[in-house]
């Protein structure tokens, strides 16, 4: 049976303090065991509640005077996770700030597209890493379906993963890809790797796409500031 998981992505314009992917997607693991202890199965009311206990606490550590500065990038980093949670239970828009560091801070439109996938794909492949998961492999029939889907994308102004007759299950189909799973991530309103980046892994079901253990490989499409990421898993022989 063939798995398709497609989720969108529309930017905030979240930011917060720099730390690299690996300590990023370590900070992820230990907020999903949080949010899988204290969160998940309590009333609307009960994870609010839980949430800002948990915000302020981490607040009162990033203000003392004796933590050091990287202890405070790392509380500043769980309080954006919590933040995201947060505004998906009170509809609350987050408003922290996240500023990543090195090439992900490069604008898009100074970046060919082949380094875009480059970047792309080894944050990607170093974040599941640190989640002990295998990464991902550059698929160049899941590069082609990514890149013509953001350009029809781009000819419609609309974020969709239903274009017309398109969906990605035909998508897969009419690029060839034989796949056993597939998914598909969406993003609008990014102009830097760091932007989509920040903006997958603080999202929790755009997360799931990127660390889903079934997934081998992936494709990169770009135009304009709309991000096509597609995921798959060979269908074997």
């Amino acid at each position: 049976m063939k798995k398709i998981i497609a989720l969108t992505l529309i930017s905030l314009s979240l930011n917060t303090f720099a730390l690299d992917g690996l300590t990023q997607a370590r900070i992820e693991k230990v907020y999903d065991i949080y949010r899988e202890r204290y969160i998940e199965g309590k009333s609307t009311e009960e994870q609010s509640i839980k949430i800002k206990q948990t915000q302020l606490m981490i607040q009162n550590y990033r203000d003392m005077p004796t933590t050091p500065p990287e202890r405070r990038e790392i509380f500043a980093y769980f309080q954006h996770l919590l933040c995201e949670a947060e505004s998906v239970i009170d509809g609350i828009t987050c408003q922290d700030t996240y500023i990543p560091t090195g090439p992900l801070t490069l604008s898009k439109d100074n970046l060919s597209l082949s380094q875009i996938r480059n970047y792309l794909i080894t944050e990607h492949s170093n974040r599941r890493t640190a989640r002990n998961l295998g990464p991902l492999t550059e698929s160049p029939i899941l590069d082609d379906i990514a890149q013509k889907y953001a350009l029809e994308l781009c000819q419609a102004w609309y974020i969709t993963h239903e274009l017309g007759w398109s969906v990605l299950e035909k998508r897969y189909q009419d690029g060839w890809y034989k796949y056993s799973w597939g998914g598909e991530n969406l993003g609008s309103g990014q102009t830097t790797i760091g932007e989509i980046l920040d903006q997958l892994t603080t999202s929790i079901h755009h997360r799931e796409n990127m660390y889903h253990p079934e997934f081998t490989e992936i494709g990169v499409g770009q135009c304009m500031d709309t991000w096509v990421l597609n995921y798959g898993r060979p269908e074997k022989a």
